[in-house]
């Protein structure tokens, strides 16, 4: 049965690929509406309430950074945000990855406005959202493997985080602050 494996594996791949699927042998061609229309049926019961994170939760916006080998050495890479945030009432890692996944999908779909400063969303750009649990907060994790990306991801996150800042103190916006 093992010499059929290889015609197993060569004949998956492209029948994947006629059929539209995504597979490990090739390389993924979806776009980020693509996958945001992937997406869509499992939001269907979210209710688009605007802000998949209260902005006042935000604690830390950090650099998402990677280690990988480079020339029998250690590279790092910038891979975009992580938003460290308080807890959040009744809601579980898992219920807050939706949400937020929801949202980018919704936003790109053009079926939902993006936040000002969105850091979960990157016009043109499917990014990678993943929620871990940090004892009793989170962790969200705004990742993109291109670059320039991650800087504006990087960038849209401590804008967003520095307002949610300002929203958390009751500070006046800089944008609406005059000058006496």
């Amino acid at each position: 049965m093992h010499r059929f494996f290889p015609l197993l594996i060569g004949g998956a791949a492209p029948l994947a690929a006629a059929c539209g699927m995504w597979t490990p042998f090739l390389p993924d061609t979806r776009t980020p509406a693509d996958r945001a229309n992937e997406l869509m049926a499992k939001c269907s019961n979210e209710p688009d309430d605007g802000d998949p994170v209260n902005p006042a939760a935000i604690e830390e916006v950090d650099q998402l950074l990677t280690k990988v080998p480079s020339n029998g050495d250690r590279a790092i890479h910038l891979r975009g945000a992580e938003l460290h945030l308080r807890p959040i009432g009744n809601v579980s890692a898992e219920g807050l990855q939706r949400k937020v996944e929801c949202h980018e999908a919704m936003v790109t779909l053009g079926r939902a406005e993006p936040l000002p400063n969105d850091p979960y969303v990157l016009d043109g750009a499917w990014l990678v959202l993943k929620v871990r649990s940090d004892g009793d907060a989170f962790i969200v994790s705004i990742q993109t493997d291109v670059l320039e990306q991650a800087k504006l991801v990087l960038e849209h996150a401590r804008r967003y985080g520095s307002h949610a800042a300002q929203v958390a103190a009751g500070a006046p916006s800089t944008a609406s602050s005059s000058a006496p």
